[in-house]
């Protein structure tokens, strides 16, 4: 199989990662950019079973799909298998789009850290958004803006 593209939105729990992929998609499973079929899947390591995320990158390398979408949480330092979900995505070039800071007003100001930001440039590429206080749908904008510029 030739390698294929994942476009990974990066954000920690409750960032509005999965939001954002539900209005990119307007609440399907797949997408269309450029004329390339997306498969997405929206839960993230940090949203239990993990197993669920393994299955569908599992598939999609069965089924050859060469477009992915899934949402990733960078944190490294804990079990929530960052790694596992990297190591099972070396058939694809990633493409990292990290939401630098958290959209969530109910909960108290975090971002990514430069650590975690480095640890994702050692899997692939990555673009940041660095705007506060984005609704879902002004992050899937500009995560469609991030796909058009890398699709095939």
């Amino acid at each position: 199989m030739t390698k294929g593209k994942a476009f990974v939105i990066v954000g920690h729990r409750h960032w509005g990662k999965s939001w954002s992929l539900k209005e990119l998609s307007r609440g399907k499973y797949s997408t269309v950019i450029k004329g390339y079929k997306l498969f997405i899947k929206r839960m993230s390591n940090d949203d239990p079973p993990v197993s669920r995320l393994l299955k569908f990158i599992l598939e999609a390398i069965q089924l050859s799909r060469q477009c992915l979408i899934i949402a990733l949480c960078p944190d490294f330092d804990t079990e929530n298998t960052v790694t596992t979900v990297l190591d099972k995505l070396e058939n694809y070039d990633l493409k990292f789009w990290v939401i630098k800071h958290s959209q969530n007003p109910n909960l108290p100001p975090r971002e990514i850290t430069d650590q975690e930001l480095t640890q994702l440039r050692q899997h692939g590429q990555v673009e940041v958004f660095k705007r506060k206080g984005a609704t879902p749908e002004q992050i899937a904008k500009e995560f469609r803006r991030f796909i058009e510029k890398s699709v095939p």
